[in-house]
């Protein structure tokens, strides 16, 4: 199983594994993002160097069904997305 790690600017990695992605940190210093085959995107925290409203909406337009963990900071603030509220110790599989 290949496995493929993609670190860009700040926050912003991509981690692939047969062809599937997780996406961490698409924030406002990451100047574009790609978002086929992504099946989560990890948020961090609320802050704009994390995440950005129009890099959620490209991936998200490209992988409809990708899903957001984030704090609940990132919940209040991405108004228009659905975001899984996660705490430290989570655990998703």
């Amino acid at each position: 199983m290949p496995i493929g790690i993609t670190k860009h600017k700040h926050a912003h990695i991509e981690v692939e594994v047969d062809g599937r992605r997780l996406v961490t940190g698409p924030g406002e210093f990451t100047p574009a993002v790609g978002g086929t085959n992504v099946d989560a995107i990890v948020i961090t925290d609320a802050h704009d160097d994390h995440w950005t409203a129009d890099h959620l909406a490209t991936i998200h337009a490209q992988s409809p069904d990708a899903r957001i963990f984030g704090p609940v900071d990132l919940e209040r603030a991405a108004d228009g997305f659905d975001v899984a509220v996660v705490e430290a110790g989570y655990v998703v599989g």
